[in-house]
């Protein structure tokens, strides 16, 4: 494909490079680029994408949200309850025995756990007394799945243990599809190496920045400053 490929140059010469040309690349680190402004740079990408989901959310539904270093819940699954919205002030929400730390101006929403199923592949249950929790829209990787909920014609696996088929029977059984499930882990993984960032750096920037927007929009402060200048340029005139 070489001669079809190979470009030319203005005197229709063989220039040696091809339209599939490639080269190896590399990152350097830059000199003029602080470590505080790389984490809220981050924090503030995550923060639309949450306020992206909560435009996507139906109540009702069910959502999928990543976990970071949980040994055996690499997601989470919830029924959203309510609608989303945005955190006022820095709190700690608590819903029974659970605690959620949230932080002003996150994107939010109330859902109702599910868990798995023991033996089940894929299958999930509601929690028991259908626990409550506080989802922040950063961490959805999915704001509407699928579910197939168990039926004649979508029965438990032959082999679900017997105790797992007394929870199905007493709160519900939902079967995600393999490529769902194999989506959510791999965005999982992904979520977790690439959009991690430090929370103390990105809170400290987003106070500096808030603090500097409280003083360039105070009442007559320039008018102040400026005032005082020329007083003190008449007075020294004057001495």
């Amino acid at each position: 494909m070489w001669p079809i490929m190979e470009m030319m140059d203005e005197d229709g010469k063989p220039t040696g490079k091809g339209y599939n040309d490639w080269k190896m690349g590399w990152f350097e680190p830059r000199s003029d680029c602080k470590i505080d402004q790389y984490h809220a740079c981050k924090a503030d990408t995550l923060r639309e994408i949450g306020k992206t989901y909560s435009e996507e959310i139906v109540e009702g539904n069910i959502g999928a949200y990543c976990i970071a270093d949980h040994p055996d819940y690499p997601y989470y699954l919830c029924e959203w309850v309510g609608k989303p919205w945005q955190a006022e002030k820095d709190e700690e929400i608590e819903i029974g025995e659970e605690s959620f730390v949230v932080h002003k101006h996150d994107w939010l929403c109330r859902g109702v756990w599910f868990e798995k199923l023991p033996s089940g592949r894929n299958w999930h249950t509601m929690t028991k007394n259908h626990q409550e929790c506080i989802v922040r829209l950063e961490t959805v990787m999915h704001a509407n799945l699928i579910l197939r909920a168990r039926s004649e014609e979508n029965p438990l696996p032959p082999r679900t243990w017997k105790t797992s088929v007394a929870i199905a029977d007493e709160r519900g059984a939902w079967r995600m599809s393999d490529d769902d499930h194999a989506f959510l882990m791999e965005e999982s993984r992904n979520r977790e190496e690439c959009n991690e960032y430090d929370k103390e750096l990105a809170l400290q920037v987003r106070e500096e920045e808030e603090r500097a927007k409280k003083w360039t929009q105070a009442p007559n402060l320039h008018e102040n400053e400026s005032d005082e200048e020329e007083y003190d340029e008449q007075d020294a005139l004057a001495t």
